[in-house]
């Protein structure tokens, strides 16, 4: 989590979308950095506020440009359980997923750690139960995405470094591709793309349909975007010089 109070901008930190790399690279632009879970690195909108109701007493939330990254739950659940298979995690049983098949992980591990598995919409409301970003970036648009986001630190670009290994394979499970695992089974995965089946799919989209429709409308808000971008970018390219 970010507060860069003289730009007015603030970066909503989530699980498995980036969280760290962002956080690596814009930190230097924050006045106000948790930057580890124990220090709040992971709040919500409405934690955010009452930790610091001083500021927001004096700047209103509504005044900042506070933004965030959304995975697809698919992808989220996938990454949470390949990350835990670490060797780091397992003196901690409740966390640990190795030997643990995908159901089980699903059926128990998701309800003895529903604080890791909360739907990541929960996270972007106010106290009031009001939405509280003004801009949301899919995890899998995140790369061609952030060129929205630069501006508000004073950037050209931001290029997010790789952090995080993952214990499936030699890839960042914090890093916004789609590399993860193509071997073993997640739930009766199709291996050749590393994903769930179909039934383990549509539990997964129940259990997180809030998320679902708020990452297609992310995507078509996104896609918008940066499409006026180009075409702002084309136009100032033909437009002829002054005198």
């Amino acid at each position: 989590m970010l507060i860069d109070i003289k730009r007015k901008t603030i970066f909503v930190a989530g699980l498995k979308t980036a969280s760290t790399s962002i956080e690596h690279l814009l930190s230097p632009h924050a006045d106000i950095r948790l930057t580890r879970s124990e220090w709040g690195k992971h709040d919500s909108v409405a934690q955010i506020q009452a930790k610091f109701d001083w500021l927001f007493l004096e700047e209103p939330w509504e005044t900042f440009f506070a933004w965030a990254v959304i995975r697809d739950p698919i992808d989220m659940m996938r990454s949470l359980y390949w990350s835990h298979k670490r060797e780091d995690f397992a003196a901690e049983p409740t966390l640990y997923t190795g030997g643990m098949d995908f159901d089980t992980f699903l059926d128990e591990w998701t309800e003895l750690n529903s604080d890791q598995c909360r739907p990541q919409s929960d996270r972007f409301m106010t106290a009031q139960g009001r939405y509280g970003l003004d801009l949301l970036l899919p995890y899998d648009m995140l790369h061609d995405a952030l060129p929205l986001v630069a501006p508000r630190y004073g950037l050209r670009e931001i290029l997010l470094p790789r952090m995080n290994v993952s214990a499936q394979v030699a890839e960042s499970a914090d890093a916004p591709d789609r590399t993860e695992a193509t071997s073993g089974t997640v739930g009766h995965s199709d291996t050749s793309r590393g994903c769930p089946d179909q039934e383990v799919t549509k539990r997964i989209e129940a259990r997180f349909h809030r998320d679902v429709a708020l990452l297609k409308h992310a995507r078509n808000h996104v896609t918008h975007l940066l499409d006026k971008m180009a075409e702002d970018m084309e136009t100032n390219r033909d437009a002829p010089e002054g005198p």
